[in-house]
């Protein structure tokens, strides 16, 4: 069994200094602290010193998602977080005319259901939604009921007979 502990403080500026980095909301510190053994992944998330959320992760699907995300360069994973920080297509949302399904977690830091997720589902037109218990990342953290959910969704509704 190995253990590998590391701490990652949220990126103040970019490693290329070209990207500008996301403001910071707080003058907080958050720090996630990670614990990986084996195919099981557990990730604290501090603000200060205070814990805010923990997720426990299984299985290699999941590993291999995690080593993705810290084989990432932070001043691409900044970029990518401001660019969708900047956008706004809330005046879009009633265009949509496809099937959608909205999948949204209770506890999601980066993205509460609140004013994120809750606004999907009700401005797309007959959006449906699922919202799971967990943080940022259900498919992994909830697979099950992730995977329920999708399925639901995409099963064919049959019209009751009269």
């Amino acid at each position: 069994m190995s253990t590998q502990l590391l701490n990652r403080k949220k990126a103040d500026k970019p490693d290329d200094g070209k990207v500008k980095p996301l403001p910071s909301r707080s003058k907080r510190t958050r720090t996630y602290g990670v614990d990986v053994d084996g195919s099981v992944i557990r990730v604290v998330e501090l603000f200060d010193d205070a814990v805010v959320s923990y997720s426990t992760y299984q299985g290699e699907t999941t590993l291999d998602a995690f080593q993705q995300f810290l084989a990432t360069k932070p001043a691409g994973y900044v970029s990518c977080c401001a660019a969708l920080r900047d956008l706004d297509f809330k005046l879009l949302l009633n265009k949509i005319t496809a099937p959608t399904l909205v999948i949204g977690s209770d506890k999601d830091p980066s993205t509460p259901w609140e004013g994120n997720g809750d606004i999907l589902a009700r401005e797309i037109p007959s959006a449906q939604n699922v919202l799971l218990p967990g943080a940022h990342i259900s498919n992994l953290e909830q697979p099950r009921a992730f995977a329920n959910g999708v399925l639901d969704f995409l099963r064919p509704r049959v019209a009751p007979r009269s």
